[in-house]
């Protein structure tokens, strides 16, 4: 489960929902008798929350600074995936792509270079938040298992 956290560090791999797999496999396998009903809606709702994050953080306003359309997410998209692998520092490399083919888009949509760097703050800042929403939401799914572990007494020292 650890381990899944950590892979959520790695650019388009889905760490809350790696996270909750883990968990749903081992309360499956022990009959919900460790990990109970309880823990398991909570651990889902926590993976939709982080799955769902580069969607619904944008309802927040994340992202908006460059009044941002559909196509330049999907744009943002196809950059972060090149980004990834032309610049392989994890998590840099995907967001300076992400940045760099918004900035592009906008600019050669608008010719206005500040417009082209709102777009790619605003993506950038959009990026980031989300990252860090579903590392938050991994560290809650792996804290309730661990916390219906203990209850269980099924850790050492409980």
């Amino acid at each position: 489960m650890v381990v899944a956290a950590v892979a959520s560090f790695v650019p388009f791999v889905p760490g809350p929902a790696l996270v909750w797999a883990v968990g749903m496999i081992y309360a499956f396998a022990t009959g919900f008798d460790v990990v109970g009903v309880g823990a398991v809606v909570w651990m889902t709702i926590f993976m939709l929350l982080g799955s769902t994050a580069d969607w619904w953080t944008r309802l927040f306003g994340l992202g908006g600074e460059g009044n941002l359309s559909c196509g330049t997410y999907a744009v943002s998209g196809a950059g972060a995936i090149a980004g990834t692998f032309l610049i392989p520092v994890p998590l840099f490399g995907t967001l300076i792509g992400a940045a760099l083919a918004v900035a592009a888009l906008v600019f050669y949509q608008t010719d206005d270079a500040v417009a082209a760097r709102k777009a790619a703050r605003g993506i950038a800042s959009a990026w980031i938040a989300s990252f860090f929403v579903e590392l938050v939401v991994a560290i809650s799914i792996i804290y309730l298992f661990f916390r219906s572990l203990t209850s269980a007494g099924m850790l050492p020292g409980t």
